[in-house]
């Protein structure tokens, strides 16, 4: 929300987004593991997915159903 006062104020989503472009959940889901600094075999466990999907999803390979995305966000 940019206001008077906080003109000097930008949204880091769409500045991104207007640099890097959007970001896929595999993008997503990549960049949290790797600011986390977990292997994908233990992110994988978390997230109830064996590592070759995980690898598959991060490199835009699999598809991701509206049902997994919410399972991946819980």
């Amino acid at each position: 929300m940019n206001t008077k006062r906080n003109s000097h104020l930008i949204d880091a989503g769409e500045f991104l987004a207007s640099h890097l472009g959007r970001l896929s959940l595999g993008d997503a889901i990549k960049s949290i593991r790797l600011g986390d600094n977990i292997s994908q075999t233990d992110f994988a466990e978390k997230l109830g997915v064996s590592r070759q999907y995980l690898c598959d999803l991060e490199n835009g390979r699999k598809p991701v159903s509206i049902a997994k995305a919410a399972a991946f966000a819980k």
